[in-house]
């Protein structure tokens, strides 16, 4: 089986990271072949695939005004059974192609998203997914990775029979990581060695809501017995206007953004608690990689957080309660060793048996021979 994907480039977001995961179990069947076309300069993922031996070429590179032809052309050298699109542009540019290559291949569309908030959206992107909705039609199959996903878009007009849910996979164990003390790793980072640390690993974007996160950090600081606690931010920080926000924070001593950076279990795994405190999410594969670095977990309640956690009382919050998060961070880091692991364990437990990657590669396959 030849499989082209299709996805503007390779950042550090939760759909790229799901690709590399995706390909790379791919790659383990000697009878698939497949490619990864990109759009753009965003690279940052491109190192790992390539480590892997997964094949990537840039079209944009060649000619950014012949980004369409490039497509086409690629098409018919590489002749794939099944052309694989990652979230809205991509799918409207394998959609358009779909109707230039003559030879017999099955198109699939690949949604990342559960909620439908257009009001920061540019016209462009607008008249995307309008295309999108009308021509739903035409894909094999569209993935989607929450069941949320799947009802609003069906709400928007999606055909409904061709909508699959299949969820983010998960390696049974976090990402490697390099064999590095603590100790040596915090003294690099300028970190201190004996507070609590937590986590959060999310770009500077407003779905993000790092707003909310500082409120509720700060509230924690005011309690005498967490001033030893620091917030570890760790994903893209080129938003100037966010970034600011966290500067000025009271608490920005032990505040530490570290941006984008490669084996971010290596920092992970020394931490106390991962967050998250998006306002909306899919399947967010952070949540995964907290509970395979054994961290306890304080979230929003969003998208498929809720199915991907396994214990009983899981610390989640609504969008925006700061006061709820501080609670949570609270008792998080108020647990007892036993507490912690009995905790940790279950969660992991859920992942490895639910969502590991080798499960939902098979049923990427499954549903590319079937539908």
């Amino acid at each position: 089986m030849r499989i082209v994907h299709l996805i503007m480039g390779l950042g550090s977001g939760g759909a790229e990271n799901m690709l590399l995961k995706l390909t790379k179990e791919h790659l383990k069947d000697k009878s698939i072949r497949q490619i990864v076309l990109i759009f753009s300069k965003n690279e940052f993922l491109l190192p790992k695939f390539l480590e892997s031996n997964i094949e990537v070429k840039n079209l944009a590179l060649k000619s950014p005004l012949l980004i369409f032809f490039n497509l086409i052309s690629e098409l018919y050298r590489f002749k794939p059974d099944a052309l694989q699109c990652w979230m809205y542009h991509a799918e409207f540019l394998g959609t358009i192609s779909k109707l230039f290559y003559w030879r017999k291949m099955k198109l699939f569309w690949n949604i990342r998203c559960s909620e439908l908030d257009w009001s920061k959206r540019s016209v462009l992107n607008k008249i995307i997914f309008k295309f999108l909705t009308k021509f739903s039609y035409l894909p094999n199959a569209i993935f989607c990775n929450t069941s949320n996903g799947i009802d609003n878009h069906i709400l928007a007009g999606y055909k409904p029979s061709k909508l699959k849910l299949i969820y983010n996979g998960f390696s049974a164990f976090s990402e490697s990581y390099i064999d590095e003390s603590k100790g040596r790793l915090f003294n690099r980072l300028n970190i201190p060695l004996n507070f609590k640390n937590i986590v959060m690993v999310a770009r500077l974007n407003y779905v993000k809501d790092h707003k909310t996160l500082i409120e509720a950090f700060n509230l924690l600081l005011e309690d005498e017995n967490f001033k030893d606690t620091n917030l570890i931010l760790i994903g893209d920080n080129s938003n100037n206007t966010i970034k600011d926000e966290i500067i000025s924070s009271k608490n920005i001593k032990n505040i530490y953004m570290l941006g984008n950076i490669d084996n971010v279990s290596n920092i992970t795994r020394y931490c106390d608690i991962g967050v998250l405190t998006s306002l909306h999410e899919g399947f967010p594969n952070v949540i995964g990689e907290y509970i395979l670095a054994n961290l306890m977990v304080v979230s929003t309640n969003v998208g498929e957080v809720k199915t991907i956690i396994a214990q009983e009382e899981p610390f989640l919050t609504n969008k925006k309660d700061c006061k709820s998060l501080a609670k949570y961070f609270k008792i998080a880091l108020s647990l007892s060793n036993e507490e912690r692991n009995i905790i940790a364990t279950k969660n992991k437990e859920k992942v490895i048996n639910e969502f590991l990657i080798e499960k939902i590669a098979s049923k990427y396959l499954q549903l590319y021979k079937v539908s």
